[in-house]
């Protein structure tokens, strides 16, 4: 009975680990967010859509949200299964324009997996709890071995 009960344990957990988890972040889910924009103010666009993902001032202003759907298996990193971009060009502080791009428009975003590095002491869990050794010790009076 106890093996049955052993095995049954461990193959549900490999059987669960094998589940998907899905993750959705972004604001620009479908074309009809694109439609319902022109003639909005800066405001109801930022009510309705939250912060844009990036503003670019080079040629007037223009917001992007980014929209992705990630997948993540057990242990393994992320996986992008989906990306949408819609974009929101102004003119003074209404929508002058609103195109929404779907995954087949779309070049696939590479992230960088480059990471800024910050200064300071690289240490490890064994430097750090040897560094503390004989550090406080208590001397009682002027005795010293």
């Amino acid at each position: 009975m106890i093996k049955i009960n052993t095995l049954f344990l461990v193959s549900t957990l490999l059987i669960s680990s094998c589940i998907k988890n899905t993750h959705i972040s972004g604001a620009a889910s479908n074309i009809s967010v694109a439609q319902e924009l022109p003639n909005l103010s800066k405001d109801e666009v930022i009510n309705k859509l939250g912060s844009p993902t990036v503003i670019n001032y080079k040629f007037g202003e223009t917001w992007a949200y980014i929209s992705d759907v990630y997948e993540k298996k057990a242990f393994l990193h992320n996986k992008v299964t989906k990306q949408n971009v819609l974009i929101v060009k102004f003119n003074g502080d209404k929508v002058s324009d609103a195109k929404y791009y779907g995954e087949e428009e779309l070049k696939p975003v590479k992230y960088s997996k480059l990471s800024t590095p910050s200064f300071g002491d690289d240490t490890t869990l064994l430097k750090e709890m040897f560094s503390n050794l004989g550090r406080f010790n208590v001397r009682k009076g002027n005795q010293t071995k």
